[in-house]
């Protein structure tokens, strides 16, 4: 699933109104709508630490935060050795 997806689907899931329910009901729901190939997706969630809806925003879209960090500081200590 494009990164992209992914971001959407966190501010899916910040912006529910349900709670957890200790499951990926949420995020199934929002897999489905998107037609994402929802066993592949859910498969590397649980992989990393996405095991439910809140910690698919509590671990998995910390992952993304700091990798999209990781990857600035890269570009720019490119930038500084030209």
């Amino acid at each position: 699933m494009p990164v992209g997806k992914f971001i959407q689907l966190f501010d899916y899931l910040d912006k529910s109104s349900q709670g957890c329910k200790r499951d990926l009901q949420l995020t199934i729901k929002f897999l489905e709508k998107h037609k994402c190939p929802i066993k592949d997706v859910t498969e590397w969630l649980y992989k990393n630490d996405g095991g439910c809806d809140c910690a698919v925003l509590a671990n998995v879209e910390k992952q993304f935060v700091v990798r999209k960090i990781i990857s600035e500081l890269d570009y720019r200590d490119k930038d500084d050795e030209e």
